[in-house]
């Protein structure tokens, strides 16, 4: 995923882009299933903020854990408020404008986050070392979390064993940088959601720095057992180079068995996604392989893991650029493929199988989701292949994992044409992005700046619906952005997330 820096936060936008393959269907889902509810485990930071007219700033984050339709559960300790701060510019105003809670491990301190399979511990890291609180340029200053406070933790499901693991992660989980052809001037990389937890629940993965092949520091792929505490180090990359300030030069990984961890490089002489066991560290690069009738380029990156299912990036070939080519990024076009094997047998072992055919620089960028029997892949897309997307927004798409029967499952419309499909949540326009899906229910747990319902006219909600998109329901009702009458602007928005993974 893309973040771009607006002023004084950070909003998701489209990295770099790809050229693919094949898909076809018809139009939405006509079910009328019952709506559906979280049935599992959530755990979520509702971040705040408030400013006044002379930009003094206010922030408040906790962490919340949720279970079922119950009450969610405040991790107690691990409330923070800080300000007021002199800002520069209207920072609360333009969190808000963009409505997407994850932003605040910009300015925040939570950051990674995960729920074990079985829901019974949530693992949460909490540090200031990277958030822009500290900069004075913002009004910030250093020392704002008690050591204490930092590092890694875990926490029983209902709130109860709070214990330190370990320090924090030195590898920052955002990349941002100046970009004078974005919105703002900055530009920059903000992580996905999903479950940083091995099947088993016994590790969780996490990027960190440690030492390449001749001692330098680098970033590596860690495990760290929730019991123990203990790190291992599954990696020994070279410093790698970065293809650009606005990303890392090595993605955070997520576990495909107890065994494997699955991440990607994007620097300049590799842009490549690995798989890595625990036991034996061994590294293994992964190949793409299109679908007859498609066709690779070979400079071409994988973004967004989730499980089975990737957005591969890929250079437009010259005078051909993407079908929604935005003046900021580079001319790189994203589709969709997913990954064969034991979880997908359909699709040949190590193979890389290419689905869509859109031609557009935002497919898939916020993830996709392969439904718990394997069939089918959801994922989010700007295109209009059926005449029902006109205004050209983010939408939830579904398609088997064989490249047939695309649908269109949600019609949402902020009223004009989209900005920026789902490349960044730049109104007018908005976004979706998956959090989780729960086979016992056929539930899909998503969060989404748009106004699906009437009922989410200007912040960040959690969804659910079936993964037919029929029982569309809104689980939240965060406050979003408000202004009142004095100038003074009040935010509340969830995330970052973290969900169980789906159940098979």
């Amino acid at each position: 995923m893309k973040l771009t820096r607006i002023g004084g936060t950070f909003v998701l936008g489209a990295l770099l882009g790809a050229v693919a393959a094949c898909g076809s269907g018809s139009g939405g889902s006509t079910s009328t299933a019952p709506p559906t509810s979280i049935t599992r485990t959530l755990a979520y930071v509702v971040s705040e903020c408030s400013e006044d007219a002379q930009y003094h700033w206010t922030s408040h984050q906790s962490l919340r854990i949720q279970h079922g339709e119950g009450a969610p559960i405040t991790v107690k300790g691990f409330e923070f408020d800080v300000g007021p701060l002199l800002q520069t510019t209207d920072a609360c105003s333009l969190v808000g404008l963009y409505r997407f809670g994850s932003n605040s491990v910009v300015w925040g301190f939570f950051q990674r986050l995960g729920i074990s399979p079985d829901g019974s511990t949530v693992v949460f890291e909490v540090t200031d070392d990277f958030s822009v609180q500290h900069l004075p340029e913002y009004g910030g200053v250093s020392g704002l979390l008690p050591e204490e406070k930092k590092g890694f933790f875990s926490v029983r499901a209902d709130g109860s064993g709070l214990r330190r693991l370990g320090p924090a992660s030195q590898e920052q989980t955002y990349r941002a940088a100046k970009d004078p052809s974005a919105p703002g001037g900055w530009s920059g990389w903000l992580p996905p959601s999903y479950s940083i937890f091995s099947p088993d629940g016994r590790r969780v993965t996490f990027t960190d720095l440690g030492p390449g092949p001749t001692g330098e520091k680098a970033i590596q792929i860690f495990t760290m057992d929730v019991v123990s505490g203990e790190r291992e180090q599954l990696t020994s990359l070279p410093a790698l180079e970065p293809v650009s300030p606005y990303d890392p030069s090595v993605f955070p990984g997520v576990f495909l068995d107890n065994d494997t961890v699955q991440f990607k490089t994007y620097a300049r002489t590799d842009v490549s996604t690995y798989t890595v066991t625990v036991k034996d560290k061994l590294l293994t690069k992964q190949e793409p392989v299109a679908i007859p009738g498609s066709v690779l380029v070979p400079n071409f990156f994988i973004t967004g893991p989730a499980g089975n299912a990737f957005a591969i990036g890929f250079y437009s070939p010259p005078g051909k650029p993407p079908v929604n080519q935005l003046p900021h990024l580079e001319s790189v076009v994203y589709e969709l493929f997913v990954a064969g094997g034991a979880n997908l047998p359909q699709v040949s072992e190590g193979t890389l199988l290419q689905l869509t055919t859109f031609g557009r620089s935002d497919t898939a960028l916020y993830g996709a989701l392969l439904s718990p029997d394997r069939q089918h892949v959801l994922f989010p897309a700007s295109a209009d292949p059926f005449g029902t997307n006109p205004s050209e927004n983010c939408q939830i798409f579904s398609i088997d994992t064989l490249g047939t029967n695309l649908r269109q499952l949600t019609f949402a419309s902020e009223g004009t044409h989209s900005v920026s499909g789902c490349a960044y949540p730049y109104p007018p326009g908005c976004v979706s992005a998956f959090l989780g899906a729960d086979a016992a229910t056929d539930s899909v747990l998503f969060h989404s700046s748009c106004n699906l319902l009437g009922t989410n006219p200007y912040g960040g909600q959690l969804f659910a619906m079936h993964f037919d998109g029929s029982g569309l329901r809104q689980l939240t009702d965060f406050k979003g952005m408000v202004t009142e009458p004095d100038g003074t602007v009040t935010v509340e928005l969830p995330g970052p997330f973290a969900v169980l993974p789906p159940t098979q």
